[in-house]
Order: C-alpha cells, then structure tokens, then sequence
C-alpha cells in the first residue's frame, strides 16, 4: 500500500493508504533550496532594493510616519522568519515604535479576531505598535479618482496620510490576478469594497487566470491602481507554507514584484504530462482551509492534475464555515433557479449559464466563488471532504459533501471516502496534492507544448516568422545537398543514414532538422537592417508544424 499524508485544519495531517496496484504520483514544488539565514536575506533586500527606490535605512531616516500593511489571517506569511525581524530591523534603523502603524489588509475579509491578530503580527507587536484593521466600507476612505478601466480608487486613510509606505507581503498563485503579492497590498486589500467590486468583475476576460500577467486586466488595473495610491518600498517574499522561505524581491512597486514572480513559478508551477484518473487534494490545511471560500483556491490551481470527467476529492476542514455571505447568496440563487431539474448534468449546466450570465451582468465580490466551483465541477466529479453539514453541499454546492471532524475518527472517515471513490471509479491514476492552494498544476499536451517553444521563440526572432520558412529550407537542404554530393562527410551519426535515407537530399534534411549544420540564416528588412540568426535558434521547420499554431 502506498502512504500519504495529507495537511487538514490545525491537525498533524490525515495519512491515507492507496493500493499497490494503482500508480499514484505525489505533486510537489519542485525540489526547492530554502534560505538558512532568512533574516540575512530579508537585511540584504532591504538594503539592496532593486528599482528606483533608496535602501530602506536611508528611506526610513527622518520619516515622522510610516504605515506598513501586512496580510490578514487568511494568508499564511512567514510570521517568524520575516515579519517579526523585519520590524526588529525597522528599530535598529532608529525608527520609534509610535511613528510605526501597522494595516492588516483585509480587503472584504472579516476583521480578524484577537487571537487571529495574535496569529498574524505575534503577541508582543500587536500589543507594542498601533495596529489597524482595514475598513473596506470605512466612510473616511480616500478619493483618488479612476483607472482607465473605470474602478474607483479609495483607499485607506491611515495609509494615505503616512510620509513612509510600505508593503510587508508574499508571491502567491491567485485564480483571476495571476498572482498575489505587491501591488495586490494595495488594490484589492486597503481599498474601498466598491473599488474590489468593479475590479474583480473583470475576472470574465478569459486572460484573467492563475498564474498569467500578460494581457491580465484584473492584474493591470490592480497595478494601475496602485501605482496611483503609491508604495514607496515593496518586499516580496516567496516562501513555501510551514518549511522555509526561498527568496525576498524588494525596492520599486511592479519593478521588485516581476523578478519575485519569476522564482515562484519557476518552483511552484508544476507542468505534468500526463492527467490522471483521479486526484486527491488539500487545500493545505490552516490557514488555507479556514472556509469554504478560501479553501476552494485549491480546486482551481489543480482542476488540471485529472482528466476531464475524472474525479477531484478535496480536503479542506472549512473550521469557519463558508466565509463569504454574498458566495452563500449566490450558490442559494443558483440553487432555486435549479431546483426543478432533476437531472443532475443538467442541473449544474443549468446552474452554470445562470452563474455565468449573471457574474457578467450584476458581478459582486463572493459571487464569483460560486461560478468558479460551478466550473471546476463541469470539469470533473468533485467530493469535499470538510467539517461542513454534508447535505448542504451535496444539494446545493454542486460536489458531493463529505463530513469530517477533527475528532477521533477523522482518520476512519478520510480513508473510507477515498476507499469508496477508488471502487466506484476503478482510477489506473492518481495524483496527490498535499499543498493545493501553493501549486498551480498545468497539463502540457503536444501543442500546448509547441506554442510555447514557438512563444520562446518569437522572443529571439525579431525579423521575420520564428520558423524556418519552406523557402529558408529549400536553399538550406539544396546547398548542403550539393556538398554532400560532390563528396563532403556527413554531419549525423552514422545510424541515421539507412538503405531508404541515404540520398544527400535525404541526409541534407536530417542534418537540417538534427540542427547540426553551422549555417547563418540572415534576414533584410526593406531598410537593408538585418540579423543573422543561427540555425539551433529555430524551433522546426515550415513542415515539422502548422502555421496557425506558429501564429497563433
């Protein structure tokens, strides 16, 4: 039998056995070098900041206030390895304590309780510094006017009014900003809730996803947003929940974010080759999974890991229920609008239009969770393993509900859901996924895989298509026929050339798509400017694949 262990709530994880005879993959970040001395690398960035800002001691000197935001308790930021010193690092730069105020950037969250405060700045900053919770309906909210794409920008006044500000935050995956981190300290978290609102119904163009920034209107306007509010020091962490932290990018608002960005994906993004039948996730345990709302990131940054039509069992504890009254409301809507159907498969595909036509026409803040899970669940049969009631979900939240305490028999429980689920679906696969709301789990087919060599490509070739074109071939492969035949030895293996590929054409063809001939292709535009590229620069041949995926 093969073990996993799983992270759910506050408890030390739920281990649960698979049979031999299925292949099961864990799906982790890639093998990751965690910083020994995260304060040494914290002191660095600080003082090294990357952009058009001034180190931190020079930027800090002489301000009379300095606001600092700070994530709320729905976010998992390396408390002790970085926030505790890096505010210690604030004194021994010689600022007071009293110029100091600390924002816990809630956006449209619920403030945090005390001991979720406790959880967040530690017992001796909460009690040491001034602390404020941001008020996204707050009526002394700062005007300053519109993006481009019409969001209201009023943002917190404590924040607004400081000499010094600073953002205290980290890289994560978000499902419609592509990313967390940086300007999103901003715009969503110290913003007004109209503000979050008109921002977030962006989310519909379908380049808002997880992961991407490119043409990401709802990230483009959080920049635009924040760059109006301003920042005058950014440190962005990246980090791995409850093992280490791997890098801190700080200095210039966007500047600092970009090269943060890159490390994360290059160590959470994780491509398979291969969906499986059947996959069993965790949001990640607490705080990841504290409701509904939250925990269900991790449906959406792995939906991908399962062939469609497959099988998703979650793991989320959801200790604080739902979390979010406007999702509730949503899924209720959606449910009555439903509630004749008796058909299931039409019933969600009913339930879908619905959620769909109406987060394009009337978005509210909440409402988007319950057309995500009403997606994901089109996608393939979704189980929720949480200490939610397990009618509710099962009739309303369109998985299948299955309740699991963090008592005695939670163990039992799990392993009898997944039990169940291996016999009713007979998966060959399963891929598991212990930190779901940390990965984003991508499925690279074939040309998926091409548009982005092609992609890469296209960075390299300024003149001209990033492909050797059938013209380009045709001089190619003729020349170096012509030598080949006047006698000149072959550049490939001896083992390529067989009784049916040994004409200097056919060997001239190989050695072109082998990528071994030392020929300069040059390119002249009408101005007589060219480039001269080499041959290994191209990703194939005008015939090795189509045009419209070269194009595209």
């Amino acid at each position: 039998m093969v073990k996993v262990t799983l992270p759910y709530g506050k408890s030390k994880g739920i281990t649960i056995t698979i049979p031999d005879d299925i292949a099961v993959e864990e799906i982790t970040p890639k093998e990751i070098e965690y910083s020994d001395n995260p304060v040494m690398l914290l002191q660095d960035a600080v003082e090294k900041p990357i952009g058009n800002v001034k180190p931190l001691p020079e930027l800090v000197k002489d301000k009379k206030s300095i606001a600092v935001v700070v994530d709320d308790h729905t976010r998992d930021f390396p408390r002790d390895a970085i926030l505790i010193p890096f505010f210690d690092l604030l004194a021994e730069m010689g600022v007071d304590k009293k110029r100091v105020t600390i924002i816990v950037g809630t956006a449209t969250h619920k403030a945090p309780t005390p001991e979720q405060l406790e959880q967040i700045l530690g017992k001796k900053i909460a009690k040491d510094y001034t602390v404020v919770v941001h008020d996204a309906s707050a009526g002394d909210l700062v005007d300053l006017g519109k993006t481009a794409r019409g969001t209201p920008i009023r943002v917190n006044k404590a924040y607004h009014d400081a000499d010094c500000r600073i953002l205290l935050t980290d890289i994560t995956f978000h499902y419609y900003a592509g990313f967390g981190g940086d300007r999103k300290s901003i715009m969503p978290a110290i913003c007004g809730a109209d503000c979050i609102d008109v921002n977030h119904g962006l989310l519909v163009d379908p380049n808002a996803r997880t992961g991407s920034l490119d043409g990401n209107p709802v990230h483009l306007d959080m920049a635009e947003a924040a760059k109006k509010v301003g920042a005058d020091f950014v440190i962005n962490v990246v980090s791995e929940a409850g093992k280490g932290v791997v890098d801190i990018k700080a200095g210039e608002l966007g500047v600092a974010f970009e090269q943060a960005v890159a490390i994360h994906k290059a160590h959470f993004n994780a491509r398979i080759e291969q969906q499986a039948d059947m996959a069993i996730v965790s949001s990640g345990g607490y705080p990841k999974d504290i409701n509904l709302y939250q925990a269900t990131k991790a449906l959406t940054q792995t939906i991908d890991s399962v062939k469609p039509g497959g099988t998703v069992v979650l793991l989320a504890e959801c200790s604080e229920g739902i979390g979010n009254d406007n999702f509730e409301a949503w899924i209720e809507d959606a449910s009555k609008h439903v509630a004749k159907t008796k058909d299931p498969a039409e019933k969600l595909a009913k339930a879908f239009d619905f959620l769909e036509k109406r987060i394009k026409s009337e978005f509210v803040m909440g409402g988007h969770k319950a057309y995500f899970i009403a997606r994901e669940a089109k996608r393939a049969r979704v189980s929720l393993v949480s200490g939610l009631d397990a009618a509710t979900i099962s009739e309303k939240y369109f998985m299948e509900g299955a309740s699991a305490s963090s008592g005695k028999t939670l163990q039992k429980d799990v392993q009898s859901l997944i039990d169940k689920k291996i016999r009713e679906g007979q998966p060959k696969t399963i891929h598991v996924i212990p930190h779901g709301c940390e990965l984003l789990v991508s499925h690279i087919n074939m040309i998926q895989a091409e548009k982005e060599i092609i992609s890469n490509a296209k960075r390299k070739i300024r003149i001209g298509p990033p492909f050797i074109t059938k013209y380009e071939k045709s001089r190619i492969v003729g020349a170096r026929a012509l030598q080949l035949a006047l006698g000149a030895p072959p550049l490939i293996a001896p083992e390529y050339i067989t009784p049916d590929k040994a004409e200097p054409i056919e060997i001239a063809d190989i050695e072109l798509q082998e990528k071994v001939l030392p020929i300069i292709i040059r390119r002249t535009l009408p101005s007589k400017e060219h480039e001269d590229y080499a041959v290994d620069m191209f990703p194939g041949d005008a015939t090795a694949i189509t045009k419209d995926i070269f194009l595209q």
